[in-house]
């Protein structure tokens, strides 16, 4: 239930953990350069956006903005070794 619903947004009303009150139904991430980027959606459409800045965050986007950056470093580091280092 987790990973079908959970985990990949728009999970209102489908996902019993999915909180009322939430002002976005899913958060987007992507890496531009060296800046991490993060985009709220509501109904499908950009809610709000703006780049990540560790130190002003608001949870729980900290805390997932954290998890998406150590993950990201996991699979270029993967791509690196795969690659023979260059990159």
């Amino acid at each position: 239930m987790q990973r079908e619903t959970c985990n990949c947004g728009y999970a209102r009303g489908r996902c019993a953990h999915f909180p009322d009150d939430a002002g976005a139904d899913a958060v987007r991430f992507s890496m531009a350069g060296e800046r991490l980027i993060y985009i709220l959606e509501k109904d499908h459409a950009p809610l709000e956006h703006g780049e990540v800045e560790a130190t002003e965050m608001r949870e729980p986007l900290a805390s997932l903005a954290r998890a998406f950056r150590e993950s990201y470093g996991r699979a270029t580091a993967g791509l690196a070794a795969a690659s023979g280092g260059a990159g």
